[in-house]
């Protein structure tokens, strides 16, 4: 991300999703703050947990207490990158009185399709990562996510992002009915991700076919 931020000026960018709380969240944050320095504010953090206990314990973190440190990994992100001076006590992080510079807007988009995960995303994200579904569970996802929204009273955010995918989304009318369930941004490819013969010159062809077929067209 850092290599594109610098040859670019409109992209944003965020890994969709990084496993956080198998980081050292002041390390992350110093990442993020300095990222989004040099790319004027063009990154977020898709923030997700993982399925997999090895992923914690070969990390030597606790995977029964992945959910509080997700929580207290995204307080801290927050506080390190606002500018003030910020500390932090709890059993997991200890940390006394200090700030970090450069300041930066980092918006944190909550992915994952359980309950607690979009009950996380509804109550403290700046938005929602889907991962591929088709077009009806993506709809009863962003229902469940609209229902806890109103619950932790963040449903009237108007700067609240949902990613959204259909993997049935062929024509311009696929991608409408994506859009009007609420999605802000469609997660789409312009080429077949598996198709891994694809030269660079084919890759540029299909991001410029893919633009002026959908997103010149798109309304």
């Amino acid at each position: 991300m850092t290599w594109m931020a610098a040859v670019t000026t409109k992209i944003r960018f965020y890994p969709g999703v990084m496993k956080v709380p198998v980081r050292q969240p002041l390390i992350l944050a110093k990442a993020l703050s300095s990222l989004a320095a040099i790319s004027n504010n063009r990154i977020s953090l898709g923030a997700g947990l993982s399925p997999w206990r090895e992923d914690f314990s070969y990390n030597n973190v606790d995977f029964d207490k992945r959910g509080k440190l997700m929580d207290e990994c995204i307080e801290i992100i927050r506080g390190a990158i606002s500018g003030e001076y910020f500390e932090f006590h709890s059993d997991n992080y200890d940390f006394g009185p200090m700030k970090m510079s450069p300041a930066a807007t980092v918006p944190i988009l909550i992915g994952g399709h359980t309950k607690p995960a979009l009950a996380r995303a509804a109550r403290i994200g700046d938005g929602w990562i889907s991962a591929n579904v088709d077009f009806d569970t993506l709809q009863g996802l962003i229902e469940q996510l609209n229902a806890l929204r109103a619950e932790h009273g963040t449903l009237q955010r108007d700067d609240f992002e949902i990613h959204g995918f259909d993997i049935n989304a062929r024509t311009l009318d696929d991608m409408r009915r994506v859009r009007d369930l609420g999605v802000t941004d469609m997660c789409v490819s312009a080429w077949n991700v598996y198709e891994t013969h694809l030269s660079l010159q084919q890759k540029l062809d299909g991001i410029r076919r893919f633009g002026d077929e959908y997103i010149g067209k798109f309304d």
